[in-house]
């Protein structure tokens, strides 16, 4: 992984948020989005494009500035979101918990220790509290997501049993055949194995062994249906072929022969409860991402030129970046 990182990479990787409380009756100078009752300056702005950009920003007239000034506003804006949800939420991350994140994060990516750390962030015109706001955000995240995830009702037996009765047809075990196969190019030396194995040499020599599905139809094309057929009639143990499929010409044997049956409801209760909580979850985090989002936005307000997905002021598509995984 490379330290040093490209604009796009710097911003993508970052739940990050420079934020002055408004807690007085003058706004902060330099005030360009407002999200609840914190705002984000154009300095803040202005300093992030500065860290993705490696300490050397572009120059304000281009177009390649104003796409890292939309995309550092919208990442802040998101990330300013989740520290005011965790806040309505109670949902807090220590001190403690950021240093060993930080030490974590500084392991992999700075092995030659402090003095490498600090060569970076002077290189990036990055910050030790802009990494720590980094790596606090993405705990912050991690933490919200487990929250909603927590509040989800696990499934019941009686659900569990619903669900068997429902999709009896996806628990269905199809037979399974192990079959000891080769193939030749012509019938000649296909028959040419089987008179090797009749002379007492064993196929096993000749062929490997791969397992087949007839009710799954492992081979797709016409010709390989034939030699799937083939396998379904053939008896157990006794050397069958040659039957051609495509340009090849095989000999095979079956060997084992698995039954199909059925799970019962007992063999795939595990297996259903997982499906149901996991479709749960999903449900939940979908729900709560557009509720979060639908509540921020109806707070964030932003000046001209810094109008991103986020802001209220937005008349663009609704799409909007998810709550960041943990």
């Amino acid at each position: 992984m490379t330290r040093r990182r490209t604009a796009a990479g710097a911003l993508a990787v970052i739940g990050f948020v420079t934020v002055t409380a408004c807690g007085g009756s003058r706004p902060p100078s330099g005030v360009v989005v407002r999200v609840g009752g914190s705002a984000i300056t154009a300095h803040t702005i202005q300093h992030w494009i500065s860290v993705a950009a490696a300490g050397s920003p572009p120059s304000s007239n281009t177009a390649r500035y104003r796409a890292m000034r939309q995309r550092a506003a919208s990442f802040l804006i998101s990330s300013a979101w989740l520290l005011s949800e965790a806040k309505d939420r109670g949902v807090e991350v220590s001190d403690a918990e950021i240093d060993h994140a930080l030490a974590q994060k500084d392991a992999a990516l700075f092995p030659g220790g402090s003095t490498e750390r600090a060569q970076f962030l002077r290189s990036t015109d990055e910050a030790i509290a802009d990494m720590r706001l980094e790596v606090k955000t993405r705990l912050v995240a991690s933490k919200l997501r487990q929250s909603v995830v927590d509040s989800v009702p696990l499934s019941i037996p009686a659900q569990v049993a619903d669900y068997y009765r429902d999709h009896r047809k996806q628990f269905a075990i199809p037979e399974r055949r192990n079959v000891l196969i080769t193939n030749r190019k012509t019938t000649a030396k296909a028959l040419a194995v089987r008179r090797e194995v009749s002379s007492g040499r064993s196929f096993t020599t000749l062929a490997h062994i791969e397992t087949f599905s007839p009710a799954r139809g492992a081979i797709a094309s016409a010709q390989g249906r034939i030699l799937e057929r083939a396998i379904t009639a053939a008896k157990l143990d006794v050397l069958t072929g040659p039957v051609k499929a495509n340009v090849d010409y095989f000999v095979f044997e079956v060997v084992d022969i698995f039954p199909a049956r059925q799970q019962t409801l007992a063999q795939a209760k595990e297996t259903i409860a997982a499906k149901l909580n996991s479709d749960r979850r999903r449900r939940a985090l979908t729900s709560f991402d557009a509720v979060w989002t639908q509540k921020w936005t109806g707070q964030t307000d932003c000046q001209p030129g810094y109008i991103v997905p986020e802001c209220r002021q937005y008349h663009g598509s609704t799409d909007r970046e998810p709550l960041p995984s943990p």
